[in-house]
């Protein structure tokens, strides 16, 4: 029960409104996963994004990040492509 609580973020949810989701999410923790790993994955629905004939795409800055935050972010990407939850892009839309 201890990782099922360190698990739970509810961000600015204070007092008994916190209490009171924390109880429901318990009340139904058999249909939550909390090991990233063994998470699933939805191929139920396939996305499209439609794009307008001739549009090229729009170059954008890369975000700055702190080297702490690029460090967690490089580490949850990898993870990630390493249980197959995402997949390289080579899209000069990407």
């Amino acid at each position: 029960m201890e990782k099922f609580d360190k698990k739970i973020n509810l961000g600015e949810v204070t007092g008994k409104r916190k209490d009171d989701i924390i109880k429901i999410i318990k009340s139904y923790k058999e249909i939550f996963e909390y090991d990233e790993e063994k998470l699933g994955k939805v191929n139920t629905v396939k996305h499209k994004i439609e794009i307008r004939k001739g549009q090229e795409p729009i170059a954008q800055k890369r975000y700055k990040e702190t080297e702490e935050k690029g460090k967690f972010i490089k580490k949850e990407i990898e993870q990630l492509l390493k249980m197959g939850k995402i997949r390289k892009s080579w899209s000069p839309w990407a």
